[in-house]
């Protein structure tokens, strides 16, 4: 199940042995379908959905359509998601070449909610607002 997959894909990357190639072909097939439903990626609760696009940003997986989905999943949901899942999200996004809409969707949301933010949380946000990943 896409559950199941991001979930490894995210164990993978936090004990630092994630597969890019295999990362990558997950990601495209959850991403892909042959009718005119929801993919599977997009039906991903939106936490979930965060953690994915961690795992996938640690392990350097290139898949701009896939990270395209998930940044619209972020922007969508944002004001569902956790700090802890909106931060997930900034720091792959910054790794990846997000989006303005996406980063202003994550800005506005961490002027509206700054007084849940722990202080690494305020740090990575600020990181990902202003530094971008290069």
């Amino acid at each position: 199940s896409a559950h199941d997959a991001a979930a490894f894909c995210w164990a993978f990357s936090a004990l630092g042995c994630a597969d890019s190639s295999l990362f990558t072909e997950l990601a495209l097939h959850l991403d892909s379908d042959g009718s005119h439903r929801a993919t599977a990626l997009r039906r991903l609760s939106p936490p979930l959905a965060a953690e994915f696009s961690w795992a996938l940003a640690s392990a350097s997986v290139e898949a701009p359509s896939v990270f395209a989905t998930l940044q619209e999943l972020c922007v969508s949901n944002m004001e569902i998601l956790e700090t802890e899942d909106v931060c997930g999200f900034a720091w792959a996004f910054a790794t990846q070449n997000g989006t303005a809409v996406t980063f202003d969707a994550i800005a506005r949301y961490a002027e509206r909610y700054a007084g849940r933010l722990r202080p690494a949380e305020v740090n990575l946000l600020c990181w990902a607002l202003n530094g971008r990943a290069q």
